[in-house]
């Protein structure tokens, strides 16, 4: 890793180039109050925390952009001979987000103060795709069970927990199809799919903590040609960096099964509360190097919990990163360390440990206002490790080695905004398997990712955007699979705002490539019997959506969104040697084809909405449906626990497609934050102290049931498989689980300290009501003692498994 640091630096030190991947863009219009277009204006962009800023001008047609602007505050000030300036403050741009404001100027014939712009629009009129942000605020603000910020993601439409794997799941496709990008890098494991830290609802681990997260963005559907890679969604996360201010924060969120309640599973089986006791902690601590010119942020985030798990659960993050300005040119280095050891899901008994470390590099250089160059470097190693038949991977141990390498180009030409990049990526991974009590195997399942783009971001009226752009991505396995040369992406979407922007129609099409996970060239070198089928292809994914969004006084949005996915050979695990048809033995063969499919169709209502600094409020609701042909999770399919991870052969089952795994035709999601200052403001004495310095916050979420199969507990299709064989008469996916619901509020009171310091005491509960949330059943239905005998088991459908009950926490936190 030394080594790789200095290498890393002597890159930078002698190349053009990056800023981090995940920047925005901002948009604009110069003219007067009486509608005159103003070309050669003077604008200028400044960093509110860092004071560094950028300058160009408004083109004949009065128009103006920055492109590639990372995420934070800013304002932008607009000059003219002969007219009064006028500034646009308050603009928080999160990732990825491309704004668009309108700057007016009024007749002055001497020079006059600066005018102030109201606050910036909501409602992203230039945006074409459907997507998704969460601010930091929200990671700050609201209640998160385990401060697991991918949580958070589930607050946004089409978004819920992958049934199988705990991970995310976006418009129900499995979570292996996402990918996760942390400042423009890469941070999905190439061989199971899952993000590098192994992020996820129910999962324990985390990459990077809430205190270190400047927002993130989820791109739903139909993103830009520069997003991919993922033939679901990509999640862009941006950590946070230091300013022209010294600030930090300290906190310590504390649970014990004394604030908990009992489970109703639990109470039902005579078993007492589930012992439990959750320690987390960390601080943040930012500020300039030099002011104006370099800055650093660090981040420390701990973890200690003892649940009914064999092994506690610790971890210890580390973010590190530092930001130098000069001679037009911005420079980032960051440090990432995630240690940790313990179970992985809340739900089931598999100890893992995880070591991954990472040295990520990004450069920009601009020339003017109108051309911006990035380049970006990435140097890991991540190690998995997992002795529990549980895991999802069966015991196993994973290391990866990764280079990545990018660099992009934005340029400005009239109302065009050009954007051509290219990247690499090159894993080498290696490690070992075992099953039940055989010996390790070893394994070495090298890969290398190519992907290069061009778009053009078309502002072809002053109410009309249009994006058009070309992708093209490749996986080299090395010969271990096949080679798919033809992964041509076109992406196409518009936006119309006319009028004030205060509504848009949006439209976009996509195609997208998945991420083959590299497990299945893995366990193909496994010494039992597999197959990778010869014209096996990386998952391929057609995305469309339609919407509308109008906002109201700039305090708030209202949207609704049509979204369409068609999946194409999607990866699967398939049991062929029945009655010894594929090799005359009695054993099992394991196939793994791109033969999967699936179709999604669902309308999301979406509401996001701040009312005077004082009340900020989500609301996501989601009505869908998804059909997709038998699928499993690409795993370990050998040995007890991973055969029921295959499929069963039964006539044309595998051809038909049936409800989902994650099919969930109902979501709903409401999130909320208060602050009560505003109204202590004309109180007085005991009154006004009483009222002042409140903090009320508030996630509510509701879901129908995900559907399960009925099994047969034995082997009656003869492909020596006694664990994936459905119930004779039914279907797949056939049941459901009943709904799920759950209340968190939060209440935190502050204190001051000082003249910038706050004390904030905070209780949060998770699953209020105590209502029991079940996510697994018995699902054998009969055990089959011959082809034709089935013996019925009177417990199916009873009730196996159950989230948490009631969890309650106490915290304390100090900023300043």
């Amino acid at each position: 890793m030394v080594t790789a640091l200095l290498f890393l630096v002597a890159l930078f030190s002698c190349a053009p180039a990056y800023a981090q991947s995940g920047a925005g863009e901002i948009w604009g219009r110069v003219a007067s109050d009486t509608g005159e277009v103003l070309g050669n204006a003077s604008v200028t962009l400044t960093n509110a925390d860092t004071g560094v800023d950028r300058q160009t001008r408004s083109d004949d047609h009065g128009r103006f952009a920055f492109p590639a602007v990372a995420a934070g505050r800013y304002q932008v000030t607009v000059e003219h001979d002969g007219f009064a300036g006028r500034r646009q403050d308050d603009i928080v741009l999160v990732p990825a987000q491309r704004l668009q404001i309108e700057l007016p100027l009024r007749h002055a014939p001497l020079p006059e103060t600066i005018a102030l712009n109201p606050y910036p629009p909501i409602a992203e009129s230039a945006r074409t795709h459907a997507s998704a942000i969460v601010a930091e605020t929200e990671a700050q603000d609201l209640p998160v069970l385990g401060r697991r910020y991918p949580s958070l993601a589930e607050l946004t439409p089409a978004i819920s927990e992958d049934a199988a794997t705990g991970g995310l799941s976006v418009m129900n496709l499995p979570s292996a199809q996402n990918r996760f990008v942390i400042d423009g890098f890469d941070h999905t494991s190439s061989l199971t799919g899952e993000p590098i830290g192994l992020e996820g609802p129910t999962r324990v681990p985390y990459q990077v903590s809430e205190g270190s997260i400047e927002g993130f963005r989820v791109e739903t559907n139909g993103a830009p040609a520069d997003v991919g890679r993922a033939a679901g969604s990509t999640f862009n996360i941006v950590t946070r960096s230091g300013g022209n201010s010294l600030r930090g924060s300290a906190y310590e969120f504390f649970g014990d099964r004394a604030l908990n309640a009992e489970r109703t599973i639990d109470e039902r089986a005579g078993l007492e509360t589930t012992p439990y006791r959750n320690n987390q902690f960390g601080a943040t601590l930012g500020g300039p190097i030099s002011k104006e010119h370099n800055f650093f942020f660090v981040s420390y985030d701990g973890l200690r919990r003892s649940t009914t798990a064999p092994a506690d659960q610790d971890q210890n993050l580390l973010v590190a990163r530092t930001d130098h300005a000069f001679a037009g040119q911005h420079l980032m280095l960051r440090y990432m360390n995630q240690q940790y050891d313990g179970e992985v899901l809340d739900s089931a008994s598999a100890p893992s440990l995880l070591r991954n470390r990472s040295i990520a590099g990004s450069l920009e250089s601009g020339i003017g206002g109108w051309l911006v160059n990035d380049a970006r470097m990435q140097v890991a190693r991540n190690r998995d490790e997992a002795a529990a038949q549980a895991n999802l991977y069966g015991p196993h141990e994973f290391v990866t080695d990764r280079m990545q390498f990018g660099d992009a180009l934005s340029w400005i030409a009239g109302g065009h905004s050009f954007k051509a990049g290219a990247d690499v990526l090159r894993d080498r991974n290696s490690g070992q398997f075992s099953i039940d009590s055989l010996f390790p195997v070893s394994m070495n399942a090298d890969l290398t990712q190519y992907g290069a783009f061009f778009e053009d971001a078309w502002r072809a009226t002053a109410a009309l955007s249009i994006d058009l752009g070309l992708r093209y991505d490749a996986q080299d396995f090395e010969k271990a699979m096949p080679l798919n040369l033809n992964n041509w992406a076109p992406r196409v979407g518009m936006a119309y705002a006319p009028g004030e922007r205060k509504s848009v129609f949006r439209a976009a099409y996509g195609l997208f490539y998945g991420s083959t996970p590299t497990v299945i060239a893995a366990l193909h070198s496994f010494p039992f019997p597999t197959t990778i089928d010869p014209t096996f292809n990386a998952a391929r994914v057609h995305q469309a959506s339609a919407g509308w969004e109008v906002e109201k006084y700039r305090a708030g949005s209202l949207g609704i969104d049509y979204l369409f996915a068609r999946g194409e050979r999607l990866p699967r695990a398939v049991d062929v040697n029945i009655g010894r048809a594929f090799v005359p033995l009695p054993t099992r063969v394991v196939s793994f084809q791109s033969t999967g499919e699936s179709i999604y169709n669902g309308v999301t209502l979406h509401a996001r909405a701040r009312v005077l600094q004082q009340l900020f409020y989500t609301i996501a609701y989601t009505l869908s449906r998804s059909d997709e042909t038998p699928q499993q999770p690409i795993g370990m399919v050998f040995g007890d626990a991973g055969a029921r991870r295959t499929l069963a052969i039964d006539g044309a089952t595998l051809q038909t497609r049936y409800p989902g795994n994650n099919d969930q035709h109902q979501q709903l999601v409401i999130s909320a934050m208060y602050d009560t200052s505003l109204l202590a403001v004309d109180k007085h004495g005991l009154s006004k102290r009483l009222l002042k310095d409140w903090e009320y916050g508030l996630v509510s979420r509701w879901h129908t049931g995900n559907p399960y199969s009925a099994y047969v507990n034995g082997d009656i299709n003869g492909d020596f498989n006694a664990f994936n064989d459905l119930a004779p008469g039914t279907t797949w996916n056939q049941y459901r689980l009943p709904h799920q619901a759950s209340l968190d509020p939060r209440i935190a009171r502050r204190f001051h300290v000082g003249s910038t310091g706050q004390w904030s005491l905070i209780w949060e509960a998770f699953n209020l009501t105590n209502r029991p949330n079940y996510t697994a059943v018995n699902n054998i239905q009969s055990t089959g003692l011959a082809p034709t005998v089935l013996v019925p088991n009177p417990q199916f459908g009873q009730r196996t498994r159950q989230l948490n009950g009631r969890v309650m926490q106490l915290a304390a936190r100090i900023a300043f």
